[in-house]
């Protein structure tokens, strides 16, 4: 009997490889067409957002808005070296302003707070999700997984364990699986610079109490106009007909992205006034500086945007 299980000196090998794959599931072409689940998403949009305030105002003593801008954009720089989901960063932006909205943060804690809301979203949305140990990496050891883990079930709590939020890349992804653009226009490309409007729209605390669905259209509209897409008008009609987002509020929000953009780009942040000028803050504000253009006919169809901010780099997206 044991000479069934001998086995010569050397004559063992394994020559099998383990690959670790990120399997997911098919897209079920029927749900993307119809139309019951842009209804359904839309109308839970208010319920993902119940409860954010400008806490700046209200909750929060340390925090500030250029805090907030400099911990979302180094979110934003981890998503992206990780090779994240895009929604991961939309959903851990979702998760943070409704903890800030909630609970008073001191300043030592925010980038903690931040790791956390990461490793959340990423256990919700990947299949592989972050581990604890990168994001204490990425702090420059400045946290631990005991203290990210500890947190993880305190987050929780404040959310009362509803992770399933509704973003604007959420709206925008089922927008652009189901429109039908002109087949001379490459859909990828409008992806491409919806996306990194939607994500660089989500480090401006501007946008923290904006409707999902008005982020989503303008982001969207914005990125055609900027590539001079054909037939922007109708486009832009349609989108109104699907998601019930005004015309004005659109346009607003466009203003808003596209000028929030170019500052982040030029290294400040989007700080409108009631008169809504985009002043930076190192600047005296004076009645000179930038505002949001009034509407005029044919306004869709010229983009307010900056050309060398529409040529967008291949490491400004996911």
């Amino acid at each position: 009997m044991d000479d069934l299980f001998a086995v010569a000196e050397g004559e063992l090998h394994c020559h099998e490889s383990i690959v670790l794959t990120d399997s997911r599931s098919y897209e079920d072409q029927v749900l993307l067409k119809d139309r019951r689940v842009l209804e359904n998403i839309l109308n839970r949009q208010q319920d993902s957002r119940h409860g954010i305030v400008n806490y700046f105002n209200t909750v929060q003593s340390e925090i500030k808005p250029h805090m907030r801008k400099i911990v979302s954009d180094w979110m934003l720089e981890v998503c992206e070296e990780q090779q994240c989901h895009p929604e991961v960063f939309s959903l851990a932006i979702n998760y943070m302003d409704r903890f800030l909205s909630q609970l008073s943060l001191q300043k030592h804690q925010f980038q903690l707070l931040a790791s956390v809301c990461l490793f959340l979203a990423s256990k919700f949305k990947e299949t592989n999700p972050l581990p604890a140990e990168n994001l204490v990496i990425y702090t420059d050891n400045s946290i631990s997984t005991h203290e990210i883990t500890q947190w993880e079930l305190l987050v929780l709590d404040v959310l009362n364990w509803d992770l399933s939020a509704v973003t604007p890349y959420s709206i925008l992804d089922h927008l652009l699986r189901t429109l039908e653009f002109d087949p001379k226009f490459q859909v990828e490309t409008v992806r491409r610079h919806s996306e990194t409007f939607v994500a660089l729209a989500a480090t401006e605390h501007v946008f923290c109490q904006t409707s999902p669905a008005v982020i989503a259209v303008a982001c969207l509209a914005s990125a055609l106009r900027g590539l001079n897409a054909q037939g922007l008008d109708e486009m832009l009609a349609k989108l109104q007909g699907l998601t019930g987002v005004q015309k004005n509020a659109i346009q607003e929000c466009m203003d808003k992205v596209e000028i929030s953009i170019s500052l982040s780009m030029s290294g400040v942040s989007f700080q409108p006034t009631n008169s809504s000028p985009a002043v930076a803050p190192n600047q005296q504000s004076t009645h000179s500086s930038t505002k949001i253009i009034p509407q005029q006919p044919g306004y869709y169809q010229h983009s307010t945007t900056p050309t060398d901010i529409m040529e967008i780099s291949s490491t400004c997206v996911f």
